[in-house]
């Protein structure tokens, strides 16, 4: 044992030493070794211990080779060795029936676990491609279960996703061969016989390769009659008690081969086949005749255009698929009920083009019920990582009332994954996020189930897309699809990107009265409240540090690792929340500032986008103070750069989180400065002189507030034209400026040069310029806030330098002036402040 545990460590470092050195046969030699012992000696539990920790090996030397064997041929030969050794064991293992079903059982996952372990790769594809129906064998054998051949098989065939030889092959052999042979579906035959078995093993692995080539599922299932059958087991009764599970693992099966079909455009049109094109046709039927009847159910298609090419949309369900999904949403099982929500909600995304259903509200009525049932016993359990798919099963096998706690949190966790993932789809709909909201304690479930990792994969892609789409009406995704483009799908794996597409798809729809209302200004600003409030805040920031990698992702959530598209769908959910000031600080304490700046990082351009973004809002209103420095310096440049954008929105926005920024002290302006390669005084200049009013404004606030960092004093004293600009912005314009006149702008320019005036080598700079001391006597001539600030430029350039200043102030008659100032404020209490700095004016002069 010691020395497998060196070895496997040393293979994670350099797995093509270890390989060469024998390691490969060496540990499929033992592994194997161990499985034979374990059928002998029964369910000994020393014997199946050792077992599990000799697979263990195995399954680890497969994991550090999955990229390696792509380029090193000793490697790939290694692979091939271990490969071998699973499907042997796992047909060994299935065809041992004078050995105890649970020793059987154990060696089969063992072997399946490994399998998974070193997949994808091409590698295991190539040497287990030919041996893969020993997979679906042991299913057929009760050796497995239907979970664990369509989560190994799915692993396995990953690497075949652009390989159309292999897929067709794999497809044939899993599932058009075994329901072929035997033939169509017999009502009396019990659930646990072998042929029940093979059926359900075959359509498990239909579900398995519909995740990832949907045109290969969807040929398979019109030429097998894979329909017929998942029809059969919907309708499916358990005569004897002890079939109960069975009985409830068939029907879920049937719900996720309905739900498999429906993600895909050509299995949309198998589902709105004639009933002919489900009928199998048995291994002795004529090819020939195969052939035309799948061409004919093609053609004839509700969904297909006139050609027969499946459009994507279906007007009309066959009606053994509404059936068969009638009687599963009244199985007594809630994991049967949670799949067939989530196949009639697909479903209803393809038939309602667009629009949602009128029943949209009352399957989320389902879904957020089922989640509340379930919330206790999820928020009890550890995290995603300790629900295992290839054990503890419901599909045969001890009855409903024996189950363990083991079994009740899977069906708990399986169930809230299908919850969400049909929410998903239907949170496109304005009046299905107002429903949603209005349940808080569904909400917090959802965000509890993130927040303690209890969702993983395709789920939380689910759930996060679900979080995004409550913290936003319709025209705000429009808004960011504008600013920050469009979401691209091509990284994404089938299932997520297919997801995406149809929770879209179904809110492009022309918007109902109900949804304009659910929309409306004030529901909107609710909702995202209510989201904050019910943990949606620390949801998104969970879901975002998981996605980046970070270390402080919890270990569950961890499994989302760098997936782009994950870290995109969370900082836009965070974007579309902090528009709301209400919930901004929360976010800030939920940690939203860190993880948007590795998102800033490490994203794709629309997620750093999103992210500076988002990070702009939250610290439009955020106190600096409670803000870690390091936090605040970090985020100036993904701010600087928003600046550079082309969209007033995220300049406007950007400005004033930097003006906040460097109000928190000296520091933090020079940063501010210093950062970008001290690019920042360029943009804001560019943006001061724009022609977007509110953004000018803005640009002059925050140079102003920038002041006296050393970096724009420079600027200033390089270009005296500047300051020359900065005293015109702030006077009203002649009458023969076009220029319109923004008072907010004036003052902030005003201000910036009584703060800009005390610095070195700026007075001489002021009034090297024409006519400077005539236009700052005619601020105190203004209202009495530009009064004080011209008064203040007075003062300190007669302090710093008195000799450029006195004379140019004297003869632009700035003592009758400033004594004006000082004499109007003993009339007008307003004046006061004007009137303190015109008496320091006064006294320098």
């Amino acid at each position: 044992r010691a020395v497998a545990g060196v070895l496997v460590l040393l293979a994670r470092e350099s797995i093509g030493c270890v390989v060469k050195a024998g390691a490969a046969g060496t540990f499929a030699n033992a592994a194997a070794a161990g499985a034979k012992r374990a059928l002998q000696a029964g369910a000994a539990e020393e014997a199946l211990a050792r077992m599990q920790r000799l697979w263990e090996n195995a399954a680890a030397l497969l994991g550090a080779a999955r990229i390696a064997s792509a380029t090193d041929a000793a490697v790939a030969a290694g692979v091939g060795k271990l490969v071998i050794v699973c499907m042997d064991t796992i047909r060994e293992a299935s065809a041992a029936r004078d050995a105890r079903m649970g020793a059987r059982q154990h060696c089969c996952v063992a072997a399946m676990r490994a399998l998974a372990a070193g997949a994808p790769s091409a590698a295991v594809l190539a040497h287990s491609l030919p041996r893969l129906d020993a997979i679906t064998g042991a299913a057929a054998a009760g050796c497995a279960n239907r979970r664990a051949v369509a989560a190994c098989l799915a692993r396995v065939l990953a690497a075949a996703v652009d390989e159309g030889d292999s897929m067709q092959e794999a497809t044939r052999r899993l599932v058009v061969e075994p329901l072929q042979y035997w033939g169509p579906p017999c009502e009396d035959v019990e659930l646990t016989s072998q042929r029940q078995r093979s059926v359900c093993a075959a359509l498990a692995a239909l579900i398995a390769i519909a995740g990832i080539d949907g045109k290969s599922a969807a040929d398979a299932a019109r030429s097998a009659g894979a329909l017929a059958h998942a029809y059969s087991l919907a309708r499916a009764s358990a005569d004897v008690r002890d079939q109960d599970r069975a009985l409830e693992g068939a029907q879920a099966l049937a719900a996720d081969l309905i739900s498999a079909l429906a993600s895909s455009r050509e299995g949309l049109a198998v589902l709105s086949s004639s009933a002919s094109a489900s009928k199998p046709e048995g291994p002795l039927a004529a090819e020939d005749e195969r052939i035309e009847q799948v061409r004919g159910a093609a053609k004839a298609a509700i969904g297909g255009n006139a050609s027969g090419k499946p459009t994507g949309r279906i007007d009309e369900l066959h009606t053994d698929a509404q059936g068969a999904l009638a009687t599963l949403l009244q199985s007594p099982s809630d994991s049967v009920r949670a799949a067939a929500v989530v196949a009639m909600v697909k479903l209803g995304a393809s038939q309602s083009r667009g629009a949602h259903w009128d029943g949209d509200e009352a399957i989320a009525d389902i879904c957020l019920g089922l989640l509340d049932m379930h919330a206790d016993a999820l928020e009890d359990a550890g995290g995603a990582e300790e629900v295992d798919d290839f054990l503890g099963e419901w599909d045969d096998g001890a009855p409903r009332s024996e189950r363990n706690a083991n079994e009740a949190l899977r069906e708990a966790r399986v169930v809230a994954e299908r919850a969400v993932e049909a929410l998903c789809y239907l949170g496109a709909s304005p009046v299905v996020k107002r429903q949603i909201a209005d349940e808080s304690s569904a909400l917090e479930c959802i965000s509890g189930l993130v927040r303690h990792a209890k969702l993983r994969g395709a789920t939380l892609f689910g759930a996060a897309s679900l979080l995004a789409s409550l913290a936003a009406s319709r025209d705000e995704q429009r808004q960011a699809e504008t600013i920050a483009g469009e979401t691209e799908h091509e990284d994404l794996s089938p299932k997520d990107a297919e997801m995406l597409r149809k929770a879209a798809g179904v809110g492009r729809a022309e918007p109902t009265a109900a949804d304009l209302e659910a929309d409306a200004p004030d529901a909107l600003r609710k909702r995202k409240v209510v989201l904050a409030e019910s943990g949606g805040s620390g949801a998104l920031v969970a879901i975002l540090l998981a996605a980046t990698g970070s270390e402080k992702a919890s270990k569950g959530a961890a499994l989302a690792v760098a997936n782009s598209r994950l870290t995109e769908t969370a900082a836009e959910g965070i974007f579309h929340l902090s528009s709301e000031p209400q919930v901004r600080s929360g976010l800030a304490s939920a940690g939203a500032l860190p993880a948007l700046l590795r998102a800033s990082r490490l994203g794709g351009r629309r997620a750093k986008l999103l992210a500076a973004h988002a990070m702009a809002r939250v610290l439009i209103t955020t106190n600096p103070a409670l803000v870690q420095d390091a936090t605040l310096m970090d985020c100036a440049g993904p701010l600087v750069r928003l600046l550079k954008e082309d969209y007033a929105l995220q300049q406007f926005e950007a400005l004033l989180a930097l003006t906040n920024i460097a109000s928190r002290g000296y520091d933090f302006k020079c940063h501010i400065a210093d950062v970008e390669k001290a690019s920042a005084f360029g943009a804001l200049e560019e943006l001061q002189w724009g022609k977007h009013a509110q953004v000018a404004r803005a640009a002059t606030e925050c140079m102003a507030n920038l002041v006296p960092a050393p970096k724009v004093v420079a600027e200033f004293v390089k270009i005296p034209m500047r300051l020359r600009a900065w005293l015109d912005l702030a006077l009203p314009p002649g009458p023969e400026d076009e220029r319109g006149y923004d008072a907010a702008a004036a003052c902030a320019a005003a201000g910036g040069l009584a703060m800009i005036a005390g610095e070195d080598g700026i007075a001489e700079a002021m009034f090297s310029t024409d006519e400077f001391g005539r236009d700052v006597v005619a601020l105190l001539k203004l209202d009495s806030a530009l009064a004080h600030r011209g008064a203040a430029i007075c003062a300190a350039v007669l302090e710093v330098a008195p000799q450029h200043s006195r004379e140019s102030l004297e003869a632009a008659g700035a003592p009758d002036a400033l004594a004006a100032v000082v004499q109007r404020a003993v009339s007008d209490p307003s004046w006061r402040g004007a009137a303190g700095a015109a008496a320091g004016a006064l006294e320098g002069l």
